[in-house]
């Protein structure tokens, strides 16, 4: 969680971060992230983060964003 003041007042923002999942024996990493503002209640971005596993490490090669409204 973020606290700050702005030109408007006190406020608040989220930072959700799901938890990892893992696909092709441990090949791929997928999870979510999500950040966006609680007060005053704006817009939320969320992005679903794939890795995938290079030269025994993990590498970022996708960012995506879902195609949903909840």
């Amino acid at each position: 969680h973020f606290f700050g003041l702005n030109e408007h007042g006190y406020e608040f923002e989220d930072f959700y971060i799901s938890q990892p999942m893992y696909y092709q024996n441990k090949e791929y990493l997928i999870f979510t992230f999500s950040h966006g503002s609680v007060f005053p209640p704006l817009e939320y971005a969320t992005r679903i983060i794939i890795y995938k596993k290079k030269n025994g490490k993990l590498v970022q090669t996708h960012i995506g964003i879902p195609n949903w409204i909840s």
